[in-house]
């Protein structure tokens, strides 16, 4: 996986702790996404842009594997479990609050997609990568 420019990260974390906090809740998270949190566990990036589909997406800010944040893929969890059913989890966001949030059940688990807040579930997500590792490898500074 491509290692990110990190302006800002949260702490230090270790794949136990990771994994402890997924078991405590019953996740399951694919092993890219649980090495992103250990070896880079960005909240602020360089490399913030992607295109698919002929859309273009900005990543504002990942969620750090990080309770101590404000913003932590934790303090999302909690947040955003109802609204997204315990079938996505969120982290990261785009400038205008709204979500990337990966499969974590059924047939498209580890698929990472766009969730729209203003719509119910169902229609508010849009597949943007059929996996984690194939959005950071997209992701590339802005043209702008």
């Amino acid at each position: 996986m491509k290692q990110l420019t990190i302006n800002s990260r949260g702490r230090e974390t270790t794949q136990f702790e990771v994994m402890k906090y997924l078991k405590s809740k019953g996740l399951s998270l694919p092993e890219s996404v649980i090495q992103f949190f250990v070896n880079q566990n960005p909240k602020d990036i360089e490399e913030c842009y992607f295109e698919t589909n002929d859309k273009e997406y900005t990543l504002d800010c990942f969620y750090p594997f990080d309770r101590s944040s404000e913003l932590s893929f934790q303090s999302s969890y909690e947040n955003l479990r109802d609204f997204l059913k315990d079938r996505y989890l969120s982290f990261a966001c785009d400038p205008g609050g709204w979500q990337f949030v990966i499969s974590v059940q059924g047939h498209d688990h580890g698929k990472v997609y766009f969730c729209r807040m203003d719509q119910e579930l169902e229609s508010a997500v849009i597949l943007v990568a059929d996996s984690f590792e194939d959005l950071i490898n997209n992701l590339s500074k802005p043209p702008y």
